[in-house]
């Protein structure tokens, strides 16, 4: 986000569907990526993410993707699901 702006809105979305690998968190908003089975592929654009992300850039925001564990303080422990925030300047 810009610099000096002190207002900024959050907005967090989590979801306990399929995991997202740690690895791949960041990838998630490049077009056509997806974690699913290659006969799979095609069955959905895989567009959002990337289509919300140069929305939210266009805007000074930012977002990101983060898996939810039960316990944040131990990486060790299973995911849960993906957590996706947005911050938007006000």
């Amino acid at each position: 986000m810009c610099a000096g702006i002190s207002k900024v809105v959050l907005v967090v979305v989590e979801d306990i569907g399929p995991r997202t690998p740690e690895g791949a968190l960041a990838e998630v908003f490049h077009r056509f990526y997806s974690e699913r089975p290659a006969n799979d592929f095609g069955n959905s654009s895989e567009l959002v993410l990337a289509i919300s992300k140069q929305i939210i850039d266009a805007h000074d925001g930012a977002i990101w993707a983060e898996s939810i564990r039960p316990t944040q303080m131990d990486a060790t422990s299973a995911l849960l699901g993906n957590r996706f925030v947005v911050g938007l300047p006000l």
